[in-house]
């Protein structure tokens, strides 16, 4: 059974792996918009930030589709020409996206194109039990979920500084990411550990370019320190909590690799990893309000011994989580699903 995946450009590099540990000669891989319009460096930028655009560049694809008996496609804006090609072809969706989650707020031809996308996937891969959930209000077809990995071995050699009142965040400064209740949440913490800093990292992690300049704001915080894109691992290490209050993340890699390093997150609800977050201790997961996370964050700083405690059980949960073992867990869904197709013949 032929299998070709089709690829956003840039690939989050999860999906690459994924997408990678089941391509050869008779899977192969392609970007969903030919390259030469990926390599023209204005029409990329327009293709990248405006949906409607970028479907219409997609359709130049179908002039150069291999031939399939399944497509994989890497998110809905992949998805075009999987389904101009579908025919009796069946197509899988790995789902991280987080549009589903502000599928309301989209104007009307947005929302019916998605729509229409939606009923022709015959199968979901989702991140988290959460985009599972969501998934399910748009479709009735058969879900997978699989988790994704930490992919740098030195978060293991990280360590929550126990009596650090430092709070670190490894994350782009979108808005959807909730900067504002991060930071009012901070300054509520620091009234009363004045001298508590937060880090602000960008890691990289979904190839950003870092802070966002409309939210500048943030880096003339007091005691606030925004590195930019970097190697968070020194700034976790100088941290004795973690904070992640994005109004919606898919699943939220950083927050594994803050618990790979053995420090407790405090997230919001709308985090996927709240699944292995809730395994550790579920007060660790708030509603997003900045002084539900205040009080949190205060009372975890305040009892040092539960501090060490979750940490050394955060590393237990997150450790497997490997690159090996996501990757093995992906290949045992695409061969569940390949099986599920050749009953269905």
């Amino acid at each position: 059974m032929k299998i070709v995946s089709i690829r956003q450009y840039p690939t989050q590099h999860i999906h690459d792996a994924w997408i990678k540990s089941i391509t050869n000669k008779d899977n192969k891989s392609i970007y969903y918009i030919p390259l030469f319009f990926i390599k023209a460096k204005l029409l990329n930028k327009l293709i990248w930030y405006n949906r409607i655009l970028n479907q219409f560049f997609s359709l130049f694809r179908i002039f150069n589709m291999p031939s399939a008996d399944v497509y994989l496609v890497d998110g809905f804006k992949a998805i075009l020409p999987a389904l101009i090609n579908k025919g009796n072809k069946k197509i899988i969706l790995i789902n991280s996206d987080t549009f589903l989650s502000t599928y309301s707020k989209q104007n009307f031809i947005v929302r019916l194109i998605y729509k229409w996308y939606i009923t022709h996937v015959d199968y979901f891969i989702c991140t988290s039990k959460m985009m599972v959930e969501q998934t399910s209000q748009f479709s009735d077809k058969p879900k997978y979920q699989v988790y994704p990995f930490y992919d740098n071995v030195q978060f293991k050699d990280a360590s929550c500084s126990i009596q650090s009142s430092n709070l670190c965040s490894i994350s782009t400064a979108k808005f959807c990411k909730r900067p504002d209740i991060m930071i009012e949440a901070f300054h509520k913490f620091r009234k009363k550990y004045p001298n508590a800093k937060l880090f602000v990292c960008d890691g990289g992690t979904y190839g950003g370019e870092g802070l966002n300049e409309s939210l500048e704001f943030i880096k003339k915080q007091p005691n606030v320190v925004t590195p930019g894109l970097c190697n968070p691992i020194p700034y976790l290490k100088k941290s004795g909590l973690y904070i992640n209050t994005s109004q919606h993340e898919s699943f939220g890699v950083n927050i594994l690799e803050a618990m790979v390093a053995g420090i407790p997150p405090v997230i919001s609800k709308f985090c996927g990893a709240k699944d292995l977050v809730e395994q550790v201790d579920s007060s660790l997961v708030c509603d997003l309000d900045s002084q539900e996370f205040a009080n949190r964050l205060i009372e975890l700083h305040q009892n040092k011994k539960k501090k060490l405690e979750l940490g050394k059980k955060c590393r237990i949960v997150a450790k497997k989580h490997t690159r090996s073992y996501s990757i093995n867990e992906f290949r045992k869904v695409i061969e569940l699903i390949t099986q599920d197709i050749k009953t269905k013949i």
